[in-house]
């Protein structure tokens, strides 16, 4: 396609930037731009003047504002002409017929059609023209530093971005939105919450507020759901994606099977790019630069935003993929974990306080009386080992004689990094605290005698001791 205008700006916007200057003095032009260029050295002297005459336009006749996504055609006419980088009246008009009538050979374009849309609200497409300077309307509204050319000029360069993944125009189309997620979102492993890693899972306590390592993830998918909600509404914006169901309590996280966890955060991912394709730029970034960005970098970018309720949604969907990262790595260590448990049970390796529990418990209690109860416990759960029998029983015993195990570590003095750290591996009471020795607690924390010590001291406060094992041992818990 030939650019015989590809140096002048296009003839619609020329035509409406000579009309503004017959009604407003050079002299008082020439200081406004002089005071612009002091903070968007970018700004050209065309531009500035097409921008100036754009802001007054669209306060004339707003339908010049209206989206792309409000316009009266077809779903497939308004996502070809938002490839086009068309995102708004303002945009379209500074297209000619020519020019839109060569890209319907590509896309899903009607000119007809468009002709008489805009017919219909007062205005008409320029004939002539190809290749000619575009501006985004976007840009200028937001106030971009960057200069307000539009990016149209690259599918005139590079046709191919038509057709094929263009970062910078999101949309919620399956592919684009797969090669996305797969190219820049993707987390090693997280495959495995569909398989080995579904049905792992951190024992909380019930009707208890906090979620323990699903709990930023979560605090972050529910912050987020409501944001994007308030943000649709305060822009008259339809809600293009529903919101997805999110645990609230410890008792649905018991019916949550990991890989709901992996499908929250790719609706979390829809619902954000249903808003970044409404975007151009976010605060003096392009929509694709922000994109592209490490989460690190893209938290940056939203130190500069103005617009407090788009800072937080872009914060939040940038949080959803950091906690989802955390809480995948806990799964995959929760399944060593229990994997690990696995091996200590076939060996027999039971540790100290709980071999001393199932002792005390068989000399309180007659063997038929036991066995009677184990035959009994089988009928509801008949997977149910004669050993696991004990194990249970023993720990319920002893909890009967001393009560300050049944507390929970939530409810101690424990420093909230500890409490994290022991919540990891399904220290949810004092009687599980007791079930680890020090050698695993040296373990556990890295050899940091302060947080092993910090656990001696609680276990004193009840009248309790830390037993001392060389050997990794199996625990047990009471039933989930």
């Amino acid at each position: 396609m030939g650019n015989e205008q590809s140096h002048r700006i296009n003839v619609w916007l020329q035509r409406q930037i000579s009309i503004f200057r017959k009604h407003h003095n050079s002299d008082e032009l020439r200081k406004d731009y002089k005071l612009m260029t002091i903070e968007n050295n970018s700004l050209l002297w065309e531009d500035y003047l097409a921008a100036k005459t754009l802001r007054v336009l669209t306060k004339q006749q707003p339908f010049l504002k209206k989206t792309v996504w409000e316009f009266d055609l077809p779903e497939t006419c308004k996502e070809s002409l938002y490839k086009l980088y068309i995102d708004t009246v303002a945009d379209l008009m500074q297209f000619s017929q020519k020019e839109l009538e060569y890209f319907s050979k590509t896309l899903e374009i009607n000119v007809e059609e468009i002709k008489n849309y805009l017919i219909n609200n007062g205005f008409r497409l320029t004939f002539n023209g190809i290749g000619s300077r575009k501006l985004s309307y976007l840009k200028i509204a937001s106030g971009y530093k960057g200069g307000y050319e539009s990016d149209a000029m690259k599918v005139f360069d590079n046709p191919s971005l038509l057709t094929e993944f263009n970062i910078d125009r999101p949309t919620l189309d399956t592919d684009w939105l797969d090669k996305y997620y797969k190219c820049y979102l993707k987390v090693k492993g997280e495959n495995l919450l569909q398989n080995e890693l579904k049905n792992t899972k951190f024992k909380i306590r019930d009707g208890s507020l906090k979620l323990g390592p699903y709990q930023d993830f979560i605090a972050a998918e529910t912050d987020f759901w409501n944001t994007y909600s308030g943000y649709c509404t305060k822009h008259e914006w339809e809600k293009e994606v529903g919101l997805t169901k999110i645990p609230k309590h410890a008792t649905d996280l018991k019916q949550l099977t990991n890989d709901q966890l992996l499908s929250m955060k790719k609706e979390s991912i829809r619902a954000a790019i249903s808003i970044f394709r409404r975007l151009t730029v976010i605060g003096n970034t392009s929509i694709g630069a922000f994109l592209e960005a490490e989460d690190d970098e893209k938290l940056n970018i939203c130190e500069n935003i103005n617009d407090d309720s788009l800072q937080l949604l872009l914060i939040l969907f940038v949080e959803i993929s950091i906690y989802f990262e955390h809480l995948l790595q806990d799964l995959k260590e929760k399944y060593e974990i229990d994997n690990d448990t696995d091996r200590r049970v076939l060996y027999g390796i039971i540790n100290p306080w709980l071999r001393e529990q199932i002792e005390a418990y068989r000399k309180s209690h007659k063997d038929d009386d036991i066995r009677t109860a184990y035959e009994k416990a089988v009928i509801e759960r008949p997977d149910l080992v004669w050993i696991k029998f004990l194990r249970e029983q023993a720990i319920q015993y002893a909890c009967q004689k001393h009560p300050c195990l049944l507390t929970h570590v939530d409810d101690t003095n424990l420093d909230e990094i500890i409490k994290t750290t022991l919540q990891l591996y399904d220290i949810i009471q004092v009687s599980d605290i007791m079930q680890h020795t020090d050698k695993e607690y040296y373990d556990m924390f890295n050899d940091d005698y302060i947080s092993v010590n910090s656990i001696e001291d609680l276990l004193k406060s009840y009248g309790l001791k830390l037993y001392s094992d060389g050997v990794v041992t199996y625990q047990d818990l009471l039933p989930y």
